[in-house]
């Protein structure tokens, strides 16, 4: 009997309600007072908000619990990969997409092994975190009638608040444009 053998499979981790309700409101109103008196600097085309070059939420205290909550994560997934070693978080921000068009541009995060992305606040408005696959078919088979696991060309995650995703950091990635006016707001970290 022949079997088809995933070689290269592309993994990401998943983990719903890593915060529960109060750590989620209590994390919304930390963004949301940090972004009061922190200025968004230009680190993409997109003009989303975001703290990537003014606030590491690495050395903010006030976001350790939930640090030390993925990075649990992180090394939980790191040793599926058969590894042992400890990963501790190099550096972290917070996203608020607020605005109709507000989204992230394709890209990858470079000089880490480990990423993640964890949703604090989102409705059924906001756009999902979308992977995508990394190594485009030549010529792909013809006639597909669906998708499945060998033909995706990117793969769609639902901003839950709560959910964490942790990815390899060479893993592309992207937030299409919002189409309605409407409150998303992501941690990221990366190891």
């Amino acid at each position: 009997m022949a079997k088809i053998l995933q070689i290269f499979p592309t993994a990401i981790y998943l983990e719903d309600n890593v915060l529960d309700t109060k750590e989620l409101k209590n994390t919304v109103k930390l963004c949301k007072d940090i972004k009061k008196i922190t200025p968004s600097e230009k680190a993409w085309v997109s003009d989303t908000y975001n703290t990537l070059l003014t606030h590491n939420i690495v050395q903010d205290k006030k976001f350790n619990k939930i640090i030390d909550k993925i990075t649990h994560h992180v090394n939980v997934f790191n040793k599926e990969h058969l590894s042992e070693y400890n990963y501790k978080p190099k550096s972290g921000w917070f996203t608020i997409y607020s605005k109709t068009n507000d989204y992230q541009e394709s890209h990858i995060h470079v000089d880490n092994t480990f990423s993640a992305v964890l949703f604090i606040q989102s409705n059924k408005y906001s756009s999902s975190l979308y992977f995508e696959k990394p190594v485009e078919d030549m010529l792909p088979p013809k006639n597909k009638s669906c998708f499945n696991d060998l033909t995706f060309n990117n793969y769609a995650i639902k901003p839950i608040p709560g959910r964490l995703v942790i990815f390899k950091s060479s893993v592309r990635h992207f937030v299409p444009p919002s189409k309605k006016n409407n409150e998303r707001i992501s941690l990221a970290v990366n190891y």
